[in-house]
């Protein structure tokens, strides 16, 4: 750059000064921006772009860049400077969709007084806000858009040394990669982003960076959710979104056979950090759910659930093919060592010679005997056994909260709750059958408590749906009254399709639990599920 390394850090400095500035004024009301306003910030962010490129020119024939040490300081002094400016509030929190949002400030002053309007319900929708017009939040897009373009290029002149500051861009660029509560032209390119500076870092996926990350994403996040508990206020749609993006991450990690081990030891250390993190979850889920929250709220909760299952699942499969992998390995070592004990009483050679050939018996020492070190895993500490505490006890919490958003009207948030109440019987299915096949059939089945606690409210909804299906089949339009006609014009009753989807989602997990349950299901089968199935085999061969 002709003006120089250190005048241009300087003036990129500047831009995002003034545009801090300019979204303080906005956030605080004084200042009613326009499109051309928040344009001009958008412009500002894409100079500064430049300037950047200025400073570090690319080769693309190396796929670096080349500065200078002192340069590099420089740049690292700039990335210090304006990165937290670039991720903080307001400029990064511009809204992007159609999200409520407290217009009060969550300060100490008047943390009290909130939360007795809240106790008092004092607090109803006029003290929410929406995003002004489509207009607004298309330009807050773009805004958000040139800053993370900003970013991209500030990654790419840094190479391997923006690992440093990877705990200041991860968690903001995660927040608007999600699709809870972002514009998708803004998720989209968030996710690009992600990319390009996971190659800078020096990892060939996202998902790699994200695990080399995951105890400091988890230890923010976990604050964050206390915070929100501590304070009673409605968690963050972009925190609910950095949950589901990280988990879901973490979990198509550990699919990839040839990062087993690595995966299994970084989901054996973060598992207690995991459990805190759901527990604190939970309670801001307990505090602040209400019968009428909205449709989109609880499909993001949902989300959160389904990612933390698929999380708890990939850890239990990964230390039960890692304790797999050790017995297998013990055993072939046990068997080797019984070879060569039986060689050596036989007095035969390493190359299957006798004693009366031509090998003297001096050879073989006494040294030499192998020494006998039990049968591998059945003689191994059981603090080496894995015990799935913790997964069985936050599986359990999921299946709770999902056996009771299951009686929620909307179909998708019922079809979502059922495919995780099928996957956490699974997960408990797994820790049942490796104790059994490790311990015998006394152990432990941590899948039948959960069968005998959840199973009640799913037969009681399996029940009305029948119910309501049969209803649904018997009567015609002829046959409903006015109102009857009108509810179903608008939707406001479970069509017949959606009956039979819910329905025949809840005769899967049945038909799951009687071929995981070792026959405890049997009873519950032929008492509860058969006589359902045999009204509607009756009335399909009445209707045929």
């Amino acid at each position: 750059c002709a003006i120089g390394t250190k005048r241009s850090a300087l003036v990129i400095d500047s831009c995002f000064a003034e545009m801090f500035e300019s979204c303080s004024r906005m956030s605080s009301g004084k200042v009613i921006a326009n499109h051309e306003h928040r344009v001009q910030l958008a412009g500002l962010s894409i100079f500064a772009e430049e300037m950047i490129a200025g400073i570090c020119k690319w080769n693309e024939e190396e796929n670096s860049t080349r500065l200078s040490r002192s340069s590099i300081r420089v740049i690292s002094s700039l990335a210090s400077s304006v990165l937290p400016v670039i991720v903080s509030h307001p400029v990064w929190t511009l809204p992007t969709s159609f999200v409520c949002e407290f217009t009060a400030k969550h300060t100490s002053q008047n943390m009290k007084s909130w939360k007795h309007r809240i106790d008092n319900k004092e607090i109803t929708s006029k003290h929410y806000r929406h995003g002004t017009s489509a207009e607004v939040l298309n330009s807050n897009a773009i805004v958000i858009g040139s800053l993370m373009s900003f970013i991209n290029a500030f990654s790419r002149a840094m190479g391997a040394e923006i690992t440093a500051h990877m705990p200041i861009i991860l968690f903001p660029l995660l927040e608007r990669a999600s699709p809870i509560g972002n514009h998708s032209y803004v998720q989209s390119y968030a996710r690009m982003y992600l990319g390009t500076i996971t190659k800078s870092a020096g990892y060939e996926k996202i998902a790699d960076l994200i695990v080399e990350n995951f105890d400091y994403m988890l230890d923010l996040i976990s604050r964050k959710l206390q915070r929100h508990v501590k304070e009673r206020f409605p968690v963050d749609s972009s925190l609910l979104g950095v949950i589901d993006v990280l988990f879901w991450l973490v979990a198509q990690q550990g699919d990839e056979p040839d990062k087993l081990e690595k995966q299994t030891s970084t989901l054996l250390s973060q598992i207690s950090m995991v459990a805190h993190m759901l527990n604190s979850f939970l309670c801001c889920v307990d505090l602040q759910f209400t019968p009428g929250a909205t449709q989109g709220h609880l499909m993001d909760i949902v989300r959160i659930f389904k990612s933390i299952n698929a999380f708890m699942d990939s850890s239990i499969s990964n230390q039960i093919d890692d304790c797999r992998f050790d017995t297998d390995h013990a055993t072939a070592q046990s068997t080797e060592e019984w070879l060569r004990r039986l060689d050596f009483e036989l007095g035969i050679g390493p190359f299957g010679h006798t004693e009366d050939d031509d090998f003297e018996e001096e050879e073989i020492s006494n040294s030499d005997e192998p020494e006998f070190h039990g049968t591998g895993c059945n003689d191994n500490d059981d603090n080496d056994i894995p015990s799935f505490a913790k997964e069985t006890v936050a599986i359990n919490c999921i299946l709770s909260r999902c056996s009771y958003f299951m009686y929620n009207a909307n179909l998708q948030i019922q079809i979502s709750c059922c495919d995780i109440i099928l996957s956490g019987f699974q997960s408990l299915g797994k820790i049942g059958s490796f104790r059994k096949m490790r311990y015998g059939e006394a152990s432990s089945n941590p899948l039948l408590p959960a069968i005998a606690e959840f199973w009640p409210p799913m037969i009681t909804r399996l029940r009305s749906t029948s119910s309501s299906l049969l209803t649904a089949k018997t009567l015609s339009r002829s046959d409903l009254s006015i109102g009857q006609i009108m509810a179903t014009d608008r939707d406001e009753a479970p069509s017949r399709k959606g009956l039979e989807i819910f329905m025949s989602k809840l005769l899967e997990i049945a038909s799951e639990l009687c071929l995981i349950s070792d026959g405890f299901f049997v009873d519950r089968f032929e008492n509860d599920v058969y006589p359902i199935l045999y009204k509607h085999l009756g009335d399909f061969l009445h209707g045929r």
